[in-house]
């Protein structure tokens, strides 16, 4: 396939695109087939007339426009996302089901798709099988990352991730860079596997194939156990097969350097305060090295008046635990201690 030979031209309320083919093309009549089927949903459906001897093949657009045209928009972080993952996941699915990808247009220009939705269709050329150069499928996702309009409301990072992902080095692979950006879809409450189909693409000819991403899809209910997932991925935790986090050796939540068992998300519990909890339920100490805060805003006050420590036990004004009568620091209870952290027994 010679993408140069592949015209676009506006028809109506959408276009036509059209394929010349040399007198030596031997088509792939298996994928044509294919494209006739519906079976890929992100393949724009071929046909085939003759004109004056030439054979042409013909795809017609009535609903998308061109990517190039689509990414001149603004695009929020859904979109964006939305359409990159549609694109990789169509050449992944091109892949696995043995059509060579040197049949497929890799152009911005000859990508379709709709701004509302997210949806993409791609033009697949099957004459002139060739060795496919993942290098030019990375540059189309480049092509596509660098050209498009971003809105200034997304002030994270997300662009730099996306340019990042393509840069890797070594061999480009669809595969994992989608993976990357279905994590990224699911750091905003978007899993892929969760979203509704396309009903006007559920035909019987398709069966269960049908799974491009819409973006108008509702707010997807987010999965909990997803991205608690996600998270101890990011936090280097790993999860047992059951979706759980894992369990020590004794069969218990594995426990944290405070003492206490560790969250779903790897963190120690947290206190009111937003705090990471100690072994005695006390909030832990905060980042600048002060004793913990209570709801108000101030130090937690134990019986004897004053301010807790981070170990549960009160302070005095120097900082130090207060002393009783017998010289010995007081105790949470506001008595006296002994020497072996005690109460002391009297006589």
């Amino acid at each position: 396939m010679k993408k140069e030979k592949v015209i676009i031209v506006p028809s109506g309320n959408g276009y036509r695109v059209h394929y010349n083919l040399d007198v030596s093309d031997v088509i792939d009549t298996k994928v044509y087939d294919m494209s006739r089927s519906g079976m890929y949903p992100q393949m724009l459906p071929c046909s085939m007339r003759e004109e004056a001897g030439v054979r042409i093949f013909e795809y017609m657009v009535d609903d998308m426009k061109p990517l190039s045209e689509i990414i001149k928009y603004e695009m929020n972080k859904k979109e964006m996302l939305t359409i990159v993952y549609n694109v990789l996941d169509a050449l992944e699915s091109f892949g696995k089901g043995m059509i060579s990808l040197s049949y497929v247009s890799k152009s911005v220009q000859h990508i379709f798709a709709s701004k509302e939705t997210g949806e993409v269709r791609l033009v697949v050329v099957p004459v002139d099988k060739e060795t496919t150069d993942l290098n030019e499928v990375r540059c189309l996702i480049k092509a596509i990352i660098v050209d498009a309009r971003y809105s200034e409301m997304d002030g994270d990072n997300y662009v730099a991730r996306l340019i990042n992902y393509a840069n890797m080095s070594g061999t480009f692979s669809s595969s994992d860079m989608k993976k990357n950006v279905e994590d990224m879809l699911l750091e905003i409450g978007i899993n892929v596997e969760n979203l509704r189909r396309t009903p006007a693409m559920q035909t019987p000819q398709m069966g269960g194939n049908s799974h491009i991403l819409r973006g108008d899809a509702p707010a997807a209910k987010v999965n909990r156990l997803d991205v608690m997932r996600n998270n101890a991925r990011m936090n280097g935790q790993a999860y047992g097969p059951n979706g759980m986090p894992p369990m020590g050796p004794n069969g218990m939540p594995p426990v944290g350097p405070n003492g206490m068992p560790m969250g779903p998300n790897g963190m120690p519990p947290m206190g009111p305060n937003g705090m990471p909890m100690g072994p005695n339920g006390i909030p832990q100490m905060r980042p600048n090295g002060m004793p913990p805060m209570g709801p108000n805003g101030m130090p937690p006050v134990g019986p004897n008046g004053m301010p807790m420590g981070p170990n549960g036990m009160p302070m005095g004004p120097n900082g130090m635990p207060p002393v009783g009568p017998n010289g010995m620091p007081m105790g949470p209870n506001g008595m006296p201690m002994g020497p072996n952290g005690m109460p002391p027994v009297g006589p």
